[in-house]
């Protein structure tokens, strides 16, 4: 009578994890398929929710149906759209996964949208710049430095012709970070003269950043270099208070 009582009991528990999986897998697929049904602007709008929700699977998953969607005939926004999605999934891939094979697949998906297109995007430059400074770290590997800061500057070019302050300003600091630790200071007086010239409609955080590199330059300029390298945590430091 145990025996018996053991086996329904271990067939019902067994029942009732079946039947909760199959109940789990058909909301998943209700949702997926209401999320395909969704317009691209939707999705990338319930993108960033998850993403602040930190939601990443999910995030990913609105990324993906709408970069889908990319085809050589739509419509430009619609072009523009798909571009934005594979950024958006760069930027997932890199920051919160630190899957830099899958980033770099998804900004170069990117670049040949706006290649084919031409749609102009600072955003895929500056995180272009972000893989390559970041593999060449991991990997040490200095071959993609210079990768890097070419991506960079091709982000602050773009960024000054569209008038975009926010990515400048994230761009120019990275280019600056990226010249101090490859000791290439000595060409940035060209791009922060650019950048000072640039006409924003608001004072961006990162201007306290760059603020600091000002007196890092300026003691560049001066023959300090070994100074402005020595000294460059503490004022990073004393800026960052």
């Amino acid at each position: 009578m145990k025996l018996i009582y053991r086996f329904v009991r271990h067939a019902l528990v067994a029942m009732l994890i079946a039947f909760s999986l199959i109940s789990e897998a058909s909301v998943k697929s209700w949702q997926m398929n209401r999320w395909t049904e969704m317009s691209s602007r939707q999705l990338l709008v319930k993108e960033k929710a998850y993403e602040q929700a930190m939601m990443p699977d999910s995030a990913i998953i609105c990324c993906r149906i709408v970069s889908n969607r990319y085809d050589k005939g739509m419509d430009h926004n619609s072009k523009f759209l798909c571009l934005k999605a594979y950024v958006q999934a760069t930027k997932l891939y890199f920051l919160v996964y630190q899957d830099y094979g899958k980033a770099l697949e998804s900004i170069n998906a990117a670049r040949e949208i706006m290649r084919e297109s031409h749609i102009k995007e600072p955003y895929v430059d500056m995180y272009s710049g972000g893989i390559f400074s970041t593999v060449a770290k991991v990997d040490n590997d200095a071959s993609y430095w210079g990768e890097a800061m070419k991506a960079y500057k091709r982000g602050f070019e773009s960024a000054i012709r569209m008038n975009d302050g926010e990515v400048l300003d994230l761009i120019f600091t990275n280019m600056l970070i990226l010249a101090k630790d490859t000791h290439c200071l000595a060409e940035m007086p060209r791009y922060w003269k650019q950048y000072l010239k640039f006409k924003r409609t608001r004072r961006s955080v990162f201007l306290t950043t760059t603020s600091c590199f000002t007196w890092l330059l300026s003691l560049c300029r001066s023959g300090n270099l070994l100074l402005a390298l020595g000294s460059s945590n503490n004022k990073l430091s004393y800026y960052s208070q």
